[in-house]
């Protein structure tokens, strides 16, 4: 009984581990430089996690601290993600290449955020927050 306790938990342990380090290596296999720092399982989030800084504190701290490359990979918890910091490639990013980058985690409800009900053309661009889907193909070439 003991024995199959011990198997349990050290099964648990590895698949956990497995799991853990399953993407550890992302940014460095594809040649894109990674920001220093991550942690097995909360990534650059550390400083999240505890409450020392907020979300968008975390992702300016690695803006600032890799500022003199055009792209950055960070580890938003265990889920590998890239920040593009050059304005050229941003453009290349929206305009030619957005069908294998329209989709990200902001997610914005028009009811409570106004600047998603402005005008387009009033909008400053810095501010305009992605929309959904489709309605994202359809104003994206505005």
């Amino acid at each position: 009984m003991v024995l199959l306790c011990v198997s349990l938990i050290l099964g648990a342990l590895t698949l956990l581990f497995v799991y853990l380090t399953n993407n550890i290596k992302y940014w460095q296999k594809r040649g894109i430089p990674c920001a220093n720092g991550a942690l097995l399982g909360v990534g650059h989030m550390w400083d999240f996690i505890t409450s020392k800084k907020s979300f968008q504190d975390c992702c300016h701290k690695i803006y600032n601290d890799n500022s003199n490359r055009s792209a950055v990979g960070f580890y938003n918890f265990t889920t590998p993600t890239l920040m593009v910091l050059d304005p050229e490639l941003v453009k290349t990013v929206l305009q030619t290449k957005f069908t294998s980058f329209h989709e990200n985690n902001v997610k914005v409800n028009p009811e409570l955020d106004p600047l998603t009900k402005m005008p387009l053309k009033m909008t400053p661009i810095a501010l305009l927050p992605k929309p959904e889907g489709g309605l994202w193909v359809s104003i994206r070439p505005l």
